[in-house]
């Protein structure tokens, strides 16, 4: 997971996925797959060297369908309530599209 930052999200995000897998599976479609979106906090100001620390906020299934693209288009759109960052953090949100368990 390259986009997530560290081996502790991409732990935790794959603990959560773990969590869900029951549900991921319910939903999965023949031929098509499942959108989950992952919530992760960053600093807003690098260190020294230009890194920036990251942590796990959370993870959700968006929807599942056939069609990453039109998943995701319709998800950008909707309004909704997300965990926010805490302060001197800003939040970011990674998209997995999950086609097997």
């Amino acid at each position: 997971m390259i986009a997530l930052n560290g081996w502790a999200v991409a732990h935790r995000t794959n603990a959560e996925i773990k969590n869900l897998e029951t549900k991921i599976r319910q939903l999965m479609p023949k031929g098509g797959g499942v959108m989950l979106c992952v919530g992760i906090q960053e600093w807003e100001m690098p260190d020294p060297t230009g890194a920036r620390a990251q942590s796990f906020l959370s993870l959700h299934i968006v929807d599942a369908g056939t069609s990453p693209a039109t998943i995701l288009k319709k998800y950008l759109h909707q309004a909704r309530l997300t965990q926010g960052a805490a302060k001197g953090w800003k939040r970011k949100d990674v998209y997995l599209w999950v086609t097997e368990i």
